[in-house]
């Protein structure tokens, strides 16, 4: 679900291109990271709970199950991240 909705973010808003996804695991996390040529920032502003717009929701989404996330400027755009715990959760 995270590796779709930031890969989704950086296809919508950099349609031609380049986009590229890293993975990496470290210290019991995969760390997800996309990068895109868009400068502009990523949206951190949740959609009101009665908003019928259809998207603006994916990044909530990405919070509530990231461990951590964020995003930076590039020399080329700008690298949306997040770090899952690749730890089993005891349940």
């Amino acid at each position: 679900m995270v590796i779709s909705e930031l890969v989704t973010n950086a296809c919508l808003h950099t349609p031609n291109g380049p986009a590229e996804l890293h993975l990496l695991v470290q210290d019991q996390r995969l760390v997800i990271a996309v990068a895109d040529t868009c400068a502009d920032s990523i949206e951190r502003a949740v959609p009101c709970d009665d908003s019928d717009d259809d998207h603006g929701r994916g990044l909530a989404v990405v919070r509530a199950l990231a461990y951590a996330f964020g995003c930076h400027r590039t020399i080329d755009g700008k690298t949306a991240w997040a770090q899952i715990s690749t730890q089993a959760q005891n349940g």
